[in-house]
């Protein structure tokens, strides 16, 4: 019996481990670039290291790095001071790698994939792609460039989504709906010259931006709160089905003690697989935005501007940065672990 029921616990541990595979390889980088492993850990990267899902790339000033996709020939420039994450997620029964680009500029080049491509993703959307070559932009007030140099993406945010071809880009404000096509021909977009503009239109504005981040986490909340209820569900059948299990391995019914493990207990077990999978992504995300986005943001504020209690841009600021922070320790930290933090 012990042997049967730790044979059914090493399968466990086998899904969980195959959920941290490895990912990519370093081929490529220059000046200060470091990863940030599963546990929190930051560390430096060097030539032929491998990440894995849970794990992001960290470049300063002047630092780029390059990676390669181990599934297909696809890789990944990230430029200097961007945080770009090895994410998962499962979508449609099926589970997705996750490129998502939290704050900063990426290059991503497609080829060879295999039958299940990756998605794109930024705090602001995410992007199915087909055969593509794609530029991300992610600015420092959560905004998005989505630009398509070959192939095509299907990207979706604010519950809307548009198809852009090759030479299209668009642009994604957080918890708002993709802006209008532009042409994208030629040079890659000055980074450094856009942000600057955001940055602008943050500080004209501090409020507009702080409703737009606020938006943004609500979206990924709900998401993550559709799956709570059913990975408490899913948990619950799991555990009686697993006491059934016991039983009839007790009783030394091993045929029906296999059938009844293949056809009930493993898709149980897969299905909170998956749920979980799902719900670590948002919250993880709303991580990302609230570290990168939301902290910075208020940096940039607190540094170019005295925090006047009188001026009524600052305190709306404030008051929607501190109901952020509120719902987010509500909501979202109780999704983490003490590593994400």
């Amino acid at each position: 019996m012990k042997a049967k029921l730790l044979g059914l616990a090493f399968l466990l541990g086998a899904v969980a481990l195959a959920a941290a595979q490895q990912k990519a390889e370093v081929v490529f980088t220059d000046g200060d670039v470091s990863r940030k492993d599963a546990t929190g850990k930051i560390r430096g990267l060097d030539i032929g290291d491998k990440l894995v899902s849970g794990e992001s790339v960290i470049t300063k000033a002047g630092a780029s790095a390059e990676l390669k996709l181990l599934a297909g020939a696809s890789s990944i420039k990230i430029r200097q001071n961007s945080v770009f994450t090895l994410g998962e997620m499962s979508v449609g029964g099926s589970k997705q790698t996750v490129l998502q680009t939290v704050v900063g500029s990426v290059a991503m080049k497609f080829e060879k994939m295999g039958t299940i491509e990756p998605l794109l993703a930024t705090t602001s959307c995410v992007a199915g792609v087909r055969g593509t070559e794609v530029e991300l932009y992610a600015g420092m007030d959560g905004s998005s460039v989505v630009a398509v140099v070959s192939g095509a993406v299907d990207l979706q945010s604010g519950g809307q989504s548009v198809a852009l071809a090759a030479d299209e880009a668009v642009q994604v404000k957080p918890g708002m709906a993709p802006g209008p096509k532009f042409s994208w021909i030629g040079k890659e977009l000055d980074f450094s010259k856009w942000d600057q503009s955001n940055l602008d239109d943050y500080l004209a504005d501090p409020v507009a931006a702080a409703l737009k981040i606020e938006g943004q986490l609500a979206s990924y909340r709900a998401s993550m709160n559709e799956l709570i209820p059913q990975l408490a569900q899913q948990k619950a059948a799991y555990d009686e089905a697993f006491a059934q299990l016991k039983a009839l391995v007790d009783a030394k019914e091993d045929a029906k003690a296999k059938d009844f493990r293949d056809s009930t207990v493993f898709p149980l077990m897969l299905t909170q697989a998956t749920l979980i999978l799902n719900i670590r992504y948002y919250a993880l995300s709303s991580l990302s935005l609230r570290r990168f986005v939301l902290g910075g943001m208020y940096m940039q504020l607190k540094t170019r501007h005295p925090l006047d209690p009188s001026d009524p841009a600052l305190t709306g600021f404030l008051e929607a940065y501190t109901r952020i922070l509120k719902d987010f320790e509500d909501s979202i930290v109780p999704q983490l672990v003490e590593a994400d933090i």
